[in-house]
């Protein structure tokens, strides 16, 4: 899986759950928790989801 199809289903699973956490998309994506959390900063660098202790949540909605 390539990291741009990698972090489309991190957002896909976080966005239907609500959250999920580093070591559980590790198993489901057959990847180390090191390349989840690495793909969970740049997602969270893009705003597209909140980082969080051991995994992230949706992204907040921010007033502009």
């Amino acid at each position: 899986m390539l990291p741009a199809q990698r972090r489309e289903a991190i957002l896909a699973q976080v966005r239907a759950q609500g959250a999920a956490s580093a070591g559980e998309l590790s198993r489901s994506l057959g990847v180390s928790v090191e390349t989840i959390r690495r793909d969970l900063r740049s997602l969270r660098d893009q705003g597209l989801l909140n980082r969080v202790h051991g995994g992230a949540t949706r992204a907040s909605r921010r007033a502009s």
